[in-house]
């Protein structure tokens, strides 16, 4: 089967405070800071992009997150990323 080609660009950014989340090493869920701080190998965060909208049988073919860290401290991360199909 053959699709056409077309090169589309989104930038996109999460819409709402409740689409980004930190959840502790401990379980503790926050939905309302003005950060998403990772400081502990045992934190999560979560980022939901509601306004996507992808045509069947779309194929991405790169995909970037940038992350800006405003620690001099904190400055190599090391992270895992996971994405979920909805």
């Amino acid at each position: 089967m053959s699709f056409p080609s077309v090169n589309t660009t989104l930038n996109l950014q999460v819409s709402a405070s409740a689409d980004d989340a930190r959840e502790s090493g401990a379980g503790a869920v926050t939905l309302t800071g003005t950060t998403l701080s990772v400081s502990s190998g045992n934190a999560w965060i979560g980022l939901r992009f509601q306004t996507v909208t992808l045509p069947q049988g779309a194929f991405i073919n790169s995909a970037t997150l940038s992350v800006y860290i405003d620690s001099i401290t904190e400055d190599d991360p090391n992270f895992d990323i996971y994405g979920q199909l909805i």
